[in-house]
């Protein structure tokens, strides 16, 4: 159940990501030269260098798992499954693990834009507005 619960999440991360870069993009053309701008170049970069560092790090990135018969395992990959390792050590990887580790990329590399327009849309909604006539 877990792994569907995070291949649900990772899905939900990547159309939030696509929709948070596109947001985004649009936002900081508006202002190219303001605060914004800066946090989402920064985003970009640092979502390119977890979307490289998820290929070398995927068997780091692994969790326990127990089957329907009871016999414990690990899953490699987060939030998409791109290799189950049983418990005596045998893995199971296959045509499906490529994208299992695309789509492990793609959903860190848009998480942090994610967040720095999460954020700055959060932070939108709560600043203070001046009273009408106030001008």
């Amino acid at each position: 159940m877990i792994i569907v619960a995070l291949a649900v999440l990772g899905l939900l991360g990547i159309l939030g990501g696509v929709l948070a870069a596109r947001s985004g993009a649009k936002l900081s053309q508006a202002a190219p030269s303001a605060a914004f701008a800066t946090r989402l170049r920064l985003a970009r970069l640092s979502g390119y260098a977890l979307a490289v560092a998820t290929w070398p790090l995927t068997g780091l990135m692994s969790y326990s798992y127990v089957d329907d018969v009871g016999r414990s395992g690990r899953v490699a990959g987060v939030p998409f499954m791109a290799a189950y390792f049983n418990s005596h050590g045998h893995d199971f990887v296959g045509p499906m693990t490529i994208v299992g580790l695309i789509g492990n990329a793609v959903f860190w590399g848009l998480l942090p834009r994610l967040a720095v327009v999460s954020f700055a849309l959060v932070a939108q909604r709560w600043r203070p507005r001046s009273p009408p006539g106030d001008s």
